[in-house]
């Protein structure tokens, strides 16, 4: 599991997003997506227009 260290706690991957959450794409930043689901390590989207 990835893990990133802030000065006083460290956040794993399944912290930084929720369900219904809007976020970019890593590959075309233009892109917005929806978290659907987070699991087995991997956050699962749908394109958000």
């Amino acid at each position: 599991m990835m893990i990133w260290r802030h000065r006083t706690k460290s956040i794993t991957m399944s912290d930084l997003f929720k369900s219904g959450d809007i976020v970019c794409a890593k590959v075309n930043p233009t892109k917005s997506l929806k978290v659907r689901i987070f699991a087995r390590k991997v956050h699962h989207c749908d394109v958000y227009n």
